[in-house]
C-alpha cells in the first residue's frame, strides 16, 4: 500500500459518511424545489422547460 493511500473506512465512518451524503441530497432536493416554486410564481420558464 502506498503512503498516500487512505485506509479502509470503519463501519462507523462509512455510516457517518452515508448520513452526510443523505443530508446533502435532502438539502439539494429542497433547494431545487424552492427554486422551482419561485420560478412558477414568477412564471419564468426553467432551463428544463422546452
Amino acid at each position: 500500500m502506498h503512503g498516500n493511500t487512505p485506509g479502509r473506512l470503519t463501519a462507523h465512518e462509512f455510516d457517518a459518511m452515508m448520513r452526510e451524503l443523505d443530508e446533502a441530497q435532502d438539502w439539494m432536493l429542497d433547494q431545487l424545489k424552492q427554486r422551482r416554486v419561485v420560478q412558477e410564481q414568477l412564471h419564468v420558464p426553467s432551463e428544463t422547460d422546452q
